[in-house]
Parts: C-alpha cells; sequence; structure tokens
C-alpha cells in the first residue's frame, strides 16, 4: 500500500509539474511576444501636414524702430526658415547699390546692408514671399520689415495692381516705385526712390514714403540699375502725380467663443492710406535692339538670314568669290514666321531675362530668304558674300554694320555627295530641272476639301513667283452638273512671293461645289519653271453647322474700337469692327466655348499698338468680357456688354488666366 501510494504521489507530483511548467513557458512566449511588439523600431508617420507659414516673433531693429544706425538686421521666427531668390524679391527702400547679403541660420534671418545708411531716411526691406518654412515650404507672404536712422518714421503708402496692357494677366515679380523727381526724364535717368515687387496677383504696396508729390512707375528692369534704359525692359507709367496721405478710423469689431457666437465686441481703430487703387498697364515699346542672329544654306540655290526682330530695311548682298552675269542676281522673299506672329504682343520678360543687349531667345523673329536662280552661281560649294545690313549700336542707335558670311551647302542626299565627289558626267549640260529634280512649278499647299463661309481660298507655292497672268486663275461654281466661273477677287502677296489668296465678290453659297482652276503655263517662279494645269475643287459648309454672335456694347463714348473672339488658349480666332451704332457681329462661328476681348483702336489700323514713355503714349486700352460664351449650331447668341461694369483686375475670366495666384487655383 505505502510503495503503491508512493509511486501515485510521485506520478501526480511530475504530472502536475509538467502541467504547469507547460502553462508558465505559455505565458512566458506571450509576455516575450508583447514585449518584442513594443520594442519594434518602425518609421515615424510624422503627425499632421503643416499648413502655417512662420510667424515673425521679433527682430533687431524692432519694426518701426527709429535712430537705428547699424547694417546687421536680425529677424527672428516661430520655426526654421529659408530664403528662395533673394536677390529678385527682396527689395530694400531706398534701394541700394550693392546687393544685400541675406541668410538664415534656424529660425533666424541676417541680413546685412552692405550701402553706407544714409541720415534721417526711413529703410523698409520687403521680403514678398521670399520667406519660406524649411520643412513644407510654406510662404510668409508680404513681409517687410521698417525702420529710421532719424527721430521719424516716413509712413506713406501707395497701393494698387500692375496687370499686361494687351492681356491683363496679373504681373509677379515685376518692380513697381515712386519718385518725387516729377520731370519726364527722371525715369530714364535716376533709380527710383522706393520701390516694391509686385505679388502673384499683380498687387503691389509701396511702403514708408515722405508727405509731398510723386509719380508712379513699373519696371522689369533687366540691369538692376531702377531706371528704364534698356529698350528691352517692360514698363508702365501714368502721367498722374499723386499725394499721398492717410487716415485713422474707428469701427466696431468682435471676438468669438469656440462655438463660433460672439464673445466681446469693442471698439477698434484702423488706419486707411491713399493712394490704394492705383492700375498701371505693363507694356513692351517692342523696340527690340535688331542684330543678325544667323546665317543658313538650307539648298543650293537658297541663302537665309535670320534677325532679332522686324525692320523694313533690307540687307544689302554683295559677291565676294564669285561674278553674277547680271547685277540682279537672287530674289528676296521674307519668310512668314506663325510662331513669331503669335508672339508679337508678348512681354520681353515673359521671353528673355531681359539682362542685356540680347535677349536668351535666340529664335529669329525676322527670316529673309535670298533665292540664286543661275546655277553657275549655286553649284559652288562655298559662297562667300558681304552683307550690309541694319543693326543697334553701343548708342543703341540704327547704323549700318557689314559682315562678310560664308554659305556652305553640306549635302544633304549621300547619293548626291558622292556623284559630286567623283565628279561624274562633267560634260552633262546643267539644267534647273536636274538641280531642283522638277520639271513642273508645285504647290506648297493647296485649299482642303472643306470651305469655312468666312475663310478664303489660300494657294502656296514651294519657291517665289516672279511673273503670273491674274487671267489664268479662275473660281468657279457647280450648277446642274457644271461649273461656270464667278466674279472674285485674287490678292498676292507681294512680301512672301508664294501665296496667293482668292476669294468670291459675293458672298460664299453655302453647301455648294467649287472648284480653283490655274491654266498651265501661267504662273513662273524664279527659276524659269512655269506650272501645269491645276484644279483644286471643295466645298462650303452648310449655314446650320455654324453658330452667329451679335454683341452691343456700350461704355465706348464714341471710341473706334474692334473685338476679338478667342479661343480657350487666349488667343485671337476672328475679329470684327464695332459699328457706329456700337454693335459688333460674328458671323459664321464655330460650335464651341469663346472669350471676347475688346480694344479701342485709336489708330483705327484694326491691331492692338504699344505705348511709347518718349512720346508720352500709353498702349491702346483692353476690355474682356468677365465671362465665356457658347457657340452652338444653328443658333443665334445676342450679348449686351458694359466694357466698365466690371473693375478691369476681375475682366479677365479665370479659366484663360495663365498667371493664377495661390487664391485662384
Amino acid at each position: 500500500m505505502l510503495g503503491g501510494n508512493g509511486l501515485n504521489y510521485e506520478y501526480e507530483m511530475e504530472r502536475d509539474f509538467r502541467k504547469y511548467r507547460f502553462i508558465g513557458l505559455f505565458w512566458i512566449g506571450i509576455s516575450m511576444l508583447f514585449l518584442e511588439g513594443c520594442a519594434n523600431i518602425g518609421k515615424p508617420d510624422g503627425g499632421m501636414k503643416d499648413w502655417d507659414a512662420p510667424v515673425y516673433l521679433y527682430s533687431t531693429p524692432k519694426m518701426d524702430q527709429t535712430n537705428f544706425h547699424k547694417d546687421k538686421l536680425e529677424i527672428t521666427f516661430d520655426e526654421i526658415v529659408g530664403i528662395d531668390n533673394s536677390n529678385d524679391k527682396i527689395v530694400v527702400s531706398p534701394p541700394q547699390k550693392k546687393k544685400l547679403n541675406v541668410k538664415s541660420y534656424g529660425k533666424k534671418l541676417v541680413v546685412r546692408l552692405r550701402d553706407t545708411l544714409k541720415e534721417n531716411t526711413t529703410y523698409t526691406i520687403d521680403f514678398s514671399d521670399a520667406v519660406k518654412d524649411n520643412n513644407e515650404g510654406n510662404r510668409l507672404q508680404n513681409f517687410y520689415l521698417s525702420f529710421a536712422t532719424g527721430d521719424t518714421l516716413d509712413s506713406m503708402q501707395f497701393q494698387g495692381r500692375l496687370l499686361s496692357a494687351y492681356n491683363l494677366e496679373p504681373i509677379t515679380g515685376c518692380y513697381v516705385g515712386i519718385t518725387s523727381n516729377l520731370t519726364d526724364t527722371a525715369f530714364t535717368k535716376t533709380p527710383l526712390e522706393r520701390l516694391s515687387y509686385t505679388d502673384s496677383e499683380g498687387k503691389f504696396v509701396v511702403r514708408n514714403a515722405k508727405p509731398g508729390s510723386y509719380k508712379v512707375y513699373a519696371l522689369k528692369d533687366g540691369n538692376k540699375n531702377y531706371y528704364y534704359d534698356l529698350p528691352t525692359e517692360d514698363i508702365a507709367f501714368l502721367d498722374t502725380i499723386y499725394i499721398p496721405s492717410m487716415k485713422t478710423t474707428g469701427y466696431v469689431d468682435s471676438t468669438y467663443d469656440k462655438e463660433g457666437k460672439v464673445d466681446t465686441i469693442f471698439d477698434a481703430r484702423r488706419t486707411e492710406y491713399e493712394p490704394k487703387d492705383i492700375l498701371l498697364r505693363l507694356f513692351n515699346e517692342e523696340k527690340q535692339n535688331l542684330y543678325l542672329l544667323k546665317h543658313e544654306r538650307p539648298e543650293r540655290w537658297k541663302l537665309s538670314l535670320g534677325f532679332s526682330t522686324l525692320t523694313d530695311t533690307l540687307p544689302i548682298l554683295t559677291p565676294v568669290n564669285f561674278s553674277p552675269k547680271d547685277s540682279v542676281w537672287y530674289i528676296y522673299q521674307r519668310v512668314k514666321d506663325e510662331k513669331s506672329a503669335t508672339k508679337q504682343h508678348t512681354l520681353a520678360s515673359e521671353n528673355s531675362s531681359s539682362s542685356g543687349n540680347k535677349t536668351d531667345d535666340n529664335t529669329p523673329k525676322m527670316t529673309c530668304a535670298f533665292w540664286i536662280p543661275d546655277s553657275s552661281i549655286f553649284k559652288q560649294d562655298t559662297l562667300l558674300i558681304a552683307v550690309d545690313y541694319l543693326h543697334t549700336d553701343t548708342l543703341k542707335q540704327l547704323s549700318w554694320n557689314r559682315d562678310t558670311l560664308r554659305f556652305r551647302y553640306t549635302f544633304k542626299d549621300p547619293v548626291e555627295a558622292k556623284k559630286s565627289k567623283k565628279k561624274k558626267d562633267k560634260s552633262k549640260k546643267d539644267t534647273i530641272a536636274d538641280s531642283v529634280k522638277i520639271k513642273f512649278l508645285e504647290l506648297a499647299k493647296r485649299p482642303s476639301s472643306t470651305m469655312e463661309l468666312n475663310d478664303s481660298v489660300v494657294l502656296v507655292w514651294k519657291e517665289p513667283i516672279v511673273k503670273f497672268n491674274p487671267d489664268s486663275i479662275h473660281l468657279e461654281m457647280k450648277k446642274d452638273s457644271l461649273f461656270y466661273p464667278i466674279e472674285s477677287t485674287l490678292k498676292f502677296d507681294t512680301t512672301d512671293k508664294i501665296t496667293f489668296s482668292i476669294l468670291p465678290k459675293e458672298d460664299w453659297k453655302e453647301g455648294e461645289d467649287y472648284r480653283v482652276v490655274l491654266d498651265s503655263a501661267t504662273i513662273v517662279n524664279c527659276f524659269g519653271l512655269f506650272n501645269k494645269k491645276e484644279v483644286c475643287t471643295f466645298k462650303t459648309q452648310k449655314i446650320e453647322t455654324y453658330g452667329n454672335l451679335f454683341l452691343t456694347i456700350t461704355g465706348l463714348e464714341g471710341k473706334s474700337s474692334f473685338v476679338e473672339l478667342l479661343d480657350k488658349s487666349d488667343n485671337a480666332v476672328l475679329k470684327s469692327k464695332v459699328k457706329e451704332d456700337s454693335t459688333c457681329e460674328f458671323w459664321y462661328v464655330k460650335p464651341d466655348k469663346y472669350y471676347l476681348r475688346l480694344i479701342i483702336d485709336e489708330n483705327n489700323d484694326f491691331q492692338w499698338n504699344t505705348g511709347n514713355y518718349k512720346e508720352k503714349k500709353q498702349p491702346e486700352e483692353v476690355f474682356y468680357y468677365p465671362s465665356a460664351l457658347d457657340s452652338r449650331a444653328n443658333w443665334n447668341v445676342e450679348q449686351s456688354w458694359n466694357i466698365h461694369s466690371v473693375e478691369i483686375f476681375k475682366q479677365k475670366p479665370l479659366d484663360i488666366v495663365k498667371n493664377k495666384s495661390k487664391n485662384n487655383k
């Protein structure tokens, strides 16, 4: 019994030990897993995104401090800050000859003025939006620091907006300044006295001016001398003389509790400054420096000269290494450049840095082509030619310049190069047809198969035309399965010498078949090649595919004007003169969304004209209809438009504003 009981007792003890050991190990394992999870090092989520701009805390000197004479300024913010584009965005008034030195150290900005401070002068350092936080790049808008070296801090202000004169775009990053020198030459001879830098909405505030009389100017300064002395610089000016003023007014304000309910009502005071609604319209006089950009020989028989801007005076070409048989040995052609044409009214600051005599845009604004009919000349691989042309000299005046240029032809066709190298067929007679590899004059552009009711037939040839018979070009309309001649008007572009345009004397008939017939051997190009018979057929659109737009305009005060119909890219699609009864009509408008721009046509030339500072001529005024208009097929739109009903800076529809501020995106 005792033995048996002893064995049972030992067995039970061992069984219980195993059971409790298992339970203990189980809980130890759970604990280890829990501790491992707690100790696991993961990537922190960083918390919520910071949307707040840095906050100014204090500075040396204090804001609006007087009797400060040190050249070192320190500004402290509530977080780590950085500086963006300090050379352009940070503006000092009065302007400094030497650039500021601005550096960030953690939460602090250190500014060193390198010019000697003037006595009894109020200084303003306008940071625009150059100050930003280090993490998210949130910008502190319109921050400035002002102080005075004397006992008094000047406090007058000038506020307003700067827009592009041609398209009412808000101008960002441009100097606006004032001067107490009221003479006309002040803007072109002496620096502006106090400056501001326009923000993303074109707004500006010129701060801390003395009481007095001033003129206001805008300047896209290319050489940082703070006055207008380069023809590439964009400017704005007003003849108005401003006398700034300020007044303090009282008003009732309130605070709110956490639930948004009014907590406290109290009397407050604020300072109002005049002038506060100055409107400046930035323009370029479009007197860019004229110089030769490049010379080329794209074909054996064709030379090309590219110039920086337009000129009416043609270059003169004089042979150096060859002797032409005739005194007139080339045919001149002005090459049309559609891209340049679309940029004719853009500001210089939109296309270049305006940092000197030449712009950064090396695309020629005018290309002159010279066609050489004489094969004894053009078959030479290298032509040396002395070119006399007008250019802008160091005195900013147009003067004649001569360059001896080498025009070398590089073979584009390997077969042609091989033949030339081996000089095969020396006895073969050279003909224009062999050289140009065509037997007839060829069209480069034909009319499309569908003709718009407000368009004309356009024919474009590959080479300049030197002779043609107008009676050999016929416009015909189909009637009862036969084509019959109709009266038409033919125009030949004497500038590019390759374009014909044809219009019926009466309006196109909708949905009808037409054709243009060119009799053979009646059009001759510069190489003596003539045309073969050409027949170009097309059909006019039906009138129900179009909409029509009829405008009744008020606010013109009898001024001559015209309206441009714009697409979504702010480009003119159609334009129409405003009649004496202040109505304007657009017929045959394709279905789409459109916008309207009205131009006061001061000289009745049916195009926008820029300003001129020396002549005190403002650019022609521009107005936008403040919303889009939809044109639908077979539908008439009648719209009244008061051009002054909306403030000018609010007129341009946001859909087509290119320079959108953060508030409008």
